[in-house]
């Protein structure tokens, strides 16, 4: 599949057909949603990461109906956001904390980098302890990597061949840059009229996500 893929970027994929405008979306009927596993993030040895996460003890919630997209968003999709301007046009960054870091200001590397680097120690903290890296390996290269993860202004692997191609999924991008690409979808979706002017194009919610899924 990986190699039809491949292929596929190369010849041109027929799944990148009216996109992103034409966005494909599955209707998921609400309901009750049973949620979260009965695994205890305790036995699984990352409970500092895991824990962040309500996924235990299992619960139940109410959904109402929604639509989710039949595919992730791709690169060839956020491209087209990047060639409208999506990175200039500050109405689509529409929270405080979105529109500072489009600033790209040292001052904003020094309010980010906290957070940032809170984060990166969570997700190698299971490399260190495992001995992959060693603490001095990860602290050399924690602070230059924290700093291109903030300043910039396209996604983080953008040029990285093994996840540019235009029908593998977006990957390197932040909050921010996800809810930007949302609005713009939105106000290109409603422009062609396939969605009304009450409708809104949004990342869905990590039960709406597990429920569809």
């Amino acid at each position: 599949r990986v190699r039809a893929g491949n292929s596929l970027a190369a010849i041109g994929d027929p799944i990148l057909s009216g996109l992103p405008a034409g966005y494909r979306t599955v209707r998921v009927a609400g309901g009750v949603a049973n949620l979260g596993s009965t695994i205890s993030p305790d036995t699984i040895g990352d409970k500092p990461k895991y824990e962040k996460i309500h996924w235990y003890p299992p619960y139940r919630t109410t959904l109402h109906d929604f639509e989710i997209g039949v595919h992730p968003v791709t690169n060839y999709e956020y491209a087209e956001f990047m060639r409208a301007g999506g990175y200039d046009d500050l109405s689509l960054w529409q929270s405080h904390e979105a529109q500072a870091w489009m600033e790209q200001s040292e001052e904003t590397l020094r309010s980010l980098m906290p957070i940032v680097q809170d984060s990166l120690g969570l997700h190698y903290r299971k490399d260190i302890q495992a001995g992959f890296m060693s603490v001095v390996d990860y602290e050399s290269m924690r602070d230059e990597f924290v700093r291109k993860l903030i300043l910039r202004q396209e996604p983080l692997h953008w040029h990285d061949q093994r996840f540019n191609r235009p029908n593998q999924p977006i990957v390197g991008v932040n909050l921010w840059e996800c809810k930007a690409y949302c609005a713009w979808l939105t106000k290109l979706m409603r422009d062609s009229g396939r969605i009304g002017s009450a409708t809104v194009c949004r990342l869905p919610s990590e039960e709406e996500w597990e429920y569809a899924a």
